[in-house]
């Protein structure tokens, strides 16, 4: 976790960004590069973005994708400067950066067998907060699970960071604990032959106390579960996959991918949740008491409500929002943008190129260009507008929109509103304490005279009058949903 507030756990990328003599600049400041491939035996699937298809020679990956080697193959990825990486399937590799400054991959099952890299520096994630830099060195990795071994073939510089610490990695490297010898047996006592005792009268014996149930996690480890559900969605744990279902259960490292449509709510132990809407694919990095790391793939994540424990939402291009006793958006369209918004509460931050940005309105970044715009704004009270937000009266309802630049406002000829969203990423607009809309482009909210709510597409979360946060991200199929004059709930 970064940012203040975050219970004192250090992020592992601002050690990385210590070692700054391997990546010179920014990842979002050089260009973009593809991999290919270089030799595939067996079979693999390629995803990138909503697309899924098959390897072949002359496939390529971009940061975003996501690899997977099926049982029995092997792939060999060429990268631009050079470098190779062998996978042995049953594997699954994701590329978080590929450019001229380093690569980054994350290897979230399975084994790479062997990693040669040159001068360009290649960092391979895996799940939790371990992670292994080679610059002209080789090394192999596998994950089994939660279990995470790198081992360094040869070469110069291989360096391991284990929840956020450093050091020089010589050999091999686990975090499985080490088995303890076993202690050699006393030698017993010469025994003494004893008299024959006399025979007692037959008594039942005692019954056995039955031994304290096991839980199947451990205690350090977290579970999430599902809250709702609707639509249809898979969970990836390892080389498994299985349906996701209202009673489906979530561990550190497991992958969730939700199909077009669908809608999921997931609760944390401290009540903490997330509200996914599909196609999305997300994992999740780390879930222990002292933070909570989820990777955001794509889609979109419309509610992130925390309590006491942090929560950092990744996006695979380096920007994260961290959240602390607060409710924000995130939203990742794979290749094109990557969108935050502060909701409401405390702690909301964004970091990016190795600095923290609070976060009081809605923050935007363009992949394809590195540029990105928004966050810091006046303090002040509640402001989910953002700064460059716009507000008008409608009836008794104050109604603000953000960004003001990119809303068409039409005045109706019964003395309504309709706020149309014009622009190229999403917009918001807060009508009175009820409800927030977010917008695509060429979405709308109709308002009536009196301010109540005629007409709506895109996805609205109803404030609970009592203080706490519930979420409905399906469009609003009744006026009462979101109305000031007919405050029903779903």
């Amino acid at each position: 976790m970064r940012g203040q507030g975050l219970g004192g756990v250090t992020r592992w990328a601002i050690a990385l960004v210590a070692a700054a003599t391997l990546f010179v600049g920014t990842a979002l400041a050089a260009a973009p590069e593809t991999a290919r491939v270089g030799d595939l035996r067996g079979s693999a699937t390629l995803r990138s973005g909503r697309q899924t298809s098959r390897v072949g020679s002359s496939t390529s990956f971009k940061a975003g994708d996501l690899l997977s080697v099926a049982s029995g193959g092997s792939l060999t990825v060429r990268l631009a400067d050079g470098a190779t990486v062998r996978i042995s399937g049953p594997a699954e590799l994701s590329f978080l950066q590929l450019d001229s400054s380093g690569n980054r991959v994350m290897l979230r099952s399975g084994t790479i067998s062997r990693a040669d890299v040159g001068g360009v520096a290649l960092e391979i994630q895996a799940p939790g907060k371990n992670s292994l830099v080679l610059q002209s060195a080789s090394a192999s990795a596998s994950v089994a699970g939660s279990r995470v071994t790198f081992t360094k073939s040869g070469g110069d510089y291989a360096k391991l960071y284990v929840d956020g610490k450093a050091k020089n990695l010589a050999s091999t490297w686990s975090n499985a604990p080490a088995a303890k010898p076993r202690p050699k047996p006393a030698p017993r006592p010469a025994v003494k032959p004893r008299p024959t005792p006399k025979p007692r009268p037959a008594v039942r014996p005692a019954a056995k106390p039955k031994p304290a149930p096991v839980s199947a996690v451990p205690a350090s480890n977290e579970e999430a579960r599902v809250g709702t559900l609707t639509g249809t969605g898979t969970r990836q744990r390892g080389t498994q996959t299985a349906r996701v279902s209202p009673q489906t259960r979530f561990r550190q490292g497991d992958c969730v991918r939700l199909m077009a449509g669908a809608r999921m709510m997931v609760v944390f132990q401290d009540s903490s949740s997330i509200s996914v809407v599909g196609p999305a694919e997300l994992c999740f990095l780390q879930l222990a008491p002292q933070g909570r790391r989820i990777l955001l793939r794509s889609g979109v994540i419309n509610e992130a409500y925390t309590r006491g424990t942090a929560m950092e939402i990744q996006t695979p291009y380096d920007a994260s929002l961290i959240l602390q006793n607060a409710t924000g958006f995130a939203r990742v369209a794979p290749g094109d943008k990557v969108s935050f918004q502060k909701l409401d509460g405390d702690l909301a931050q964004v970091w990016h190129k190795g600095k923290t940005i609070n976060l009081v309105g809605g923050w935007t970044l363009n992949v394809r260009t590195g540029s990105s715009s928004g966050g810091d704004a006046p303090a002040g009270g509640r402001q989910r507008a953002g700064a460059d937000g716009g507000s008008i009266e409608v009836g008794s309802q104050r109604v603000a929109y953000t960004p003001a630049g990119s809303f068409q406002v039409e005045t109706t000829s019964t003395g309504g509103v309709i706020l149309t969203y014009v622009g190229d990423d999403i917009g918001v607009v807060d009508v009175g304490t009820d409800a927030v809309f977010f917008l695509a482009p060429g979405e709308s909210v109709e308002l009536g005279a009196d301010g109540n709510v005629l007409s709506f597409t895109g996805i609205v979360h109803n404030n609970d009058p009592v203080g706490g946060s519930s979420l409905y991200d399906e469009p609003v199929g009744d006026v009462s949903d979101v109305s000031t004059s007919k405050p029903g709930r779903r």
